[in-house]
């Protein structure tokens, strides 16, 4: 037909139109379409055969048997120093803490004879001493109240990362950005070399299937635990956020993009329900009882599951999956390289 008739135009109207609508809903999703999307994600996880961890990530675990053994939780913190020291000469090549020290050791806090031998001989200093050893990353907790906590001395370590935008971005800030920092002593920051975020917030269904893997705070950018401990163990290579449009960016750590939503989160490939990861209890640890193949080389995330202790979320595998193993998911996939892509 000739281009200038009605039917030619209708046709390409009709061609274009599909585009069109494609284009405005990757821009611009609706919540229909995004209940949608994760409803998909949830049936897939569940129905598809689920990867195996790698044989890099282990958590040590301060399970019940290890309150029983060691006494009630928090421990004092010459005790968390020597399970860090064990899991160092076990040959952990990093040790990642899911837990914050952000408040004295009681036991320094009631103890004058602690006070009067000196800083470095009080459990807190002992720790620290422990930490300036390396190969540990410390966790914190990032707050995005209106109303902001009250200013507090924290010692981060932010990434140095580039960030690279498409020539026609409006200024979309591909990250959440924090209000404030829940973090441990600046005696215990200053002495880890490295340190994360452990923040990880389900969906509106309850449902947590996304985590950051960065996140501004007071105009820098910093990791979460998992993608620092990673770091600590792949070395850091140059690293770089590209921003594709609202709803998508790419980490770039040296060769490996890693896909990201537009608010710097990670859609995990869960590797199925809890305690798929290999679990060692912090009592074996500390009595010298775990086996050295468990811990060699691995990256072990400390954290604990123990009634009254843990934190447990919901998730399209599990019900109650633990805190912690969400940590160890987010450096599986970043290790195996093995994520889940929005087309």
């Amino acid at each position: 037909r000739p281009r200038g008739s009605s039917r030619w135009r209708l046709v390409v109207l009709t061609g274009a139109l599909p585009v069109v609508l494609a284009s405005v809903l990757v821009l611009y999703r609706p919540a229909l379409v995004g209940r949608l999307d994760d409803s998909t994600y949830d049936l897939l996880l569940r129905s598809a055969r689920a990867t195996p961890p790698a044989a890099g990530v282990v958590i040590v675990d301060v399970d019940e048997r290890s309150l029983t053994t060691v006494g009630q939780w928090p421990w004092r913190r010459d005790v968390v120093g020597r399970l860090i020291s064990r899991l160092r000469d076990a040959g952990a090549a990093v040790i990642a803490l899911d837990v914050i020290f952000p408040e004295s050791d009681r036991f320094e806090q009631d103890s004058k004879a602690s006070r009067d031998a000196g800083a470095d001989m009080t459990p807190g200093g002992k720790l620290a001493a422990t930490l300036r050893q390396g190969r540990v990353v410390l966790g914190y907790g990032l707050t995005f109240d209106s109303a902001p906590l009250g200013a507090r001395p924290c010692v981060l370590h932010p990434l140095g990362a580039a960030i690279i935008r498409p020539p026609d971005d409006a200024g979309h800030e591909p990250f959440f950005r924090a209000t404030g920092v829940v973090c441990s002593l600046p005696i215990l920051g200053r002495s880890a070399p490295a340190s994360g975020f452990l923040n990880a917030a389900p969906d509106s269904d309850g449902i947590l299937r996304r985590v950051p893997l960065v996140a501004a705070f007071d105009g820098r950018l910093y990791p979460s635990l998992a993608l620092a401990a990673v770091m600590v163990t792949t070395g850091p290579g140059d690293i770089a956020l590209r921003v594709v449009n609202v709803n998508a960016a790419t980490l770039e750590i040296g060769n490996q993009q890693v896909p990201l939503d537009g608010r710097g989160d990670l859609l995990l490939r869960y590797r199925g329900k809890k305690h798929t990861f290999p679990y060692v209890s912090a009592a074996d640890v500390l009595s010298g009882g775990a086996a050295v193949d468990a811990l060699k080389g691995k990256i072990v995330f400390v954290g604990t599951t123990a009634l009254g202790t843990r934190e447990v979320v919901a998730t399209p595998v599990d019900t109650l999956f633990a805190g912690v193993e969400v940590q160890a998911t987010v450096a599986d996939n970043l290790l195996q390289r093995d994520f889940i892509r929005r087309p």
